[in-house]
């Protein structure tokens, strides 16, 4: 934890237990959303140790419940706060504290994500470069949408892994058989020139836009097969839903259909205009393929927050749309209850 330091002589009772903001964006709009998303894609947080995270988890978890006076004795006002909130929420999956793989945290996205896009931008769309290219970007996605799922304990661990591999090779099958599909429909086209090149753009699009849908629901079945941990307004634990679940990988699978947008339509078009203002881009190939890397990084930088902040990290539901059995338990225990809330994970 964070050294203990003198408190200023000014502060009073009011202002040692005055709340302090976790962002310092309004995540209930989506432009907070996307500027505290934009944050936290920092690739910096990749090589956050995981001494570090838990440390910061245990000072968020402080600040969530309401010990502000605790924080203040320990030094950290509202601006320290904050970055220990990037940092545990860049690096621990808030459903189980764990700490998330450096490979598979939201600041990693883009760094390994530009081979892949370069890849599916630059190889010949041949058989053998749509199945490897298709396995590679669905093979990380499903560690990607694991490692950030929601994640009950189970005494049934094996069974698990088991629905895991299933949605793995599903997710995989399905991506590489629209990529296949689509390349065969390109190659039989007539189209020319800017046509064309257009079609090249639109066709991994597509397979990849359908097939991270379908990943985001196959390999997070089992949350929807066995419901997520639903919070009331204090993040206290009141029971688990399907239908939550549900509503949670709908929104990320809608949001990993607009995420390939940037990064998959947008770098033809964008160097075409380099082509035509800097002429060696043409004729000089190893200046082309790292403008054209660039430039997918560029797009995948800010495509990324403006996908994921399509809907608020922790979704809500009205406790009148849930199971019944749940409805009743909760009107049983807590009249008060309205509105129920839930991870969505990214």
């Amino acid at each position: 934890m964070a050294q203990t330091s003198a408190l200023p002589a000014a502060l009073s009772e009011k202002d040692l237990n005055a709340p302090m903001r976790l962002s310092k964006h309004d995540t209930s709009t989506y432009w907070g959303r996307v500027f505290d998303f934009q944050q936290r894609i920092n690739p910096r947080f990749m090589f956050v140790s995981e001494t570090e995270a838990r440390t910061s988890a245990k000072i968020v978890s402080l600040a969530r419940q309401g010990k502000w006076r605790e924080l203040r004795h320990l030094g950290i006002d509202e601006k320290k706060l904050q970055k220990f909130c990037l940092v545990a929420q860049s690096t621990i999956n808030a459903s189980d504290n764990s700490v998330i793989h450096p490979l598979f945290r939201l600041a990693a996205f883009c760094p390994v994500n530009i081979p892949i896009g370069g890849g599916m931008l630059l190889a010949r769309p041949t058989f053998a470069n749509s199945v490897f290219w298709q396995w590679v970007n669905q093979t990380y996605n499903a560690c990607f949408n694991w490692a950030n799922g929601n994640r009950c304990s189970s005494a049934d661990a094996a069974h698990d892994r088991n629905d895991i591999i299933k949605g793995y090779i599903a997710a995989v099958c399905l991506s590489v058989g629209l990529a296949v599909s689509l390349n065969g429909m390109l190659a039989r086209s007539k189209s020319q020139g800017v046509a064309r090149k257009l079609l090249q753009a639109v066709v991994p699009y597509t397979a990849v836009a359908t097939a991270n849908f379908g990943n985001t629901a196959l390999i997070r079945g089992q949350e929807i097969q066995k419901g997520i941990p639903v919070y009331d307004a204090d993040k206290t634990q009141v029971g688990i839903s399907k239908k939550a679940a549900t509503q949670a990988v709908i929104n990320t699978g809608i949001s990993r259909v607009v995420l390939p947008i940037p990064a998959l339509l947008l770098p033809y078009p964008v160097m075409s205009v380099f082509n035509a203002l800097l002429p060696i881009t043409r004729t000089n190939a190893f200046i082309r393929v790292g403008m054209e890397l660039s430039v997918i990084f560029g797009c995948l930088f800010v495509g990324l927050p403006l996908a994921v902040g399509m809907f608020p990290e922790y979704g809500e539901m009205d406790v009148d749309d849930l199971e019944p059995e749940l409805q009743k338990e909760l009107r049983r225990s807590d009249e008060a209850i309205q509105k129920v809330y839930f991870n969505r994970g990214v």
